[in-house]
């Protein structure tokens, strides 16, 4: 099976995963160089943010620690993403997209249950699957 095929196969059941669940979420689909913004959400009782990426959820990509400055970007993306917002609202901007960046995005909330003494986790509002596709815009010159 070629990889074309396969990446297509995947891109169509992850867009059925990824608007079957109870969290708005959606599927976009943008052109390579072009720009998206993922917007996480969550209910002010949190105290950590996590941007995932992948359908395992296995590569981060962001990670905040609440209203302090502490926060840090995966190495493929210290160029290409920018973040604004009041936490624990923020706006994820990645710029110049590449075929590599399509799949599903995830952010992930967490907050130390102290009763339990384990970190409480649940997915917030904002979850993406992102296709990218075509070719980069070529100068004419």
């Amino acid at each position: 099976m070629s990889a074309v095929w396969l990446k297509l196969i995947t891109i169509v059941c992850l867009s059925c995963t990824a608007l079957s669940g109870p969290e708005r979420s959606e599927v976009v689909w943008k052109e390579i160089g072009g720009a998206f913004t993922i917007q996480c959400r969550s209910e002010p009782n949190q105290e950590f943010l996590t941007l995932r990426r992948g359908i395992r959820e296995d590569i981060q990509i962001f990670y905040k620690v609440g209203t302090s400055e502490k926060n840090e970007i995966a190495a493929e993306f210290r160029d290409r993403l920018q973040f604004n917002g009041v936490f624990p609202n923020i706006d994820l901007l990645i710029k110049n997209l590449t075929s590599d960046d399509t799949g599903p995005y995830w952010c992930e909330y967490a907050r130390f249950d102290s009763k339990s003494a384990a970190f409480i986790t649940k997915k917030g509002n904002g979850s993406v699957l992102l296709v990218v596709r075509g070719e980069p815009h070529q100068s004419l010159y």
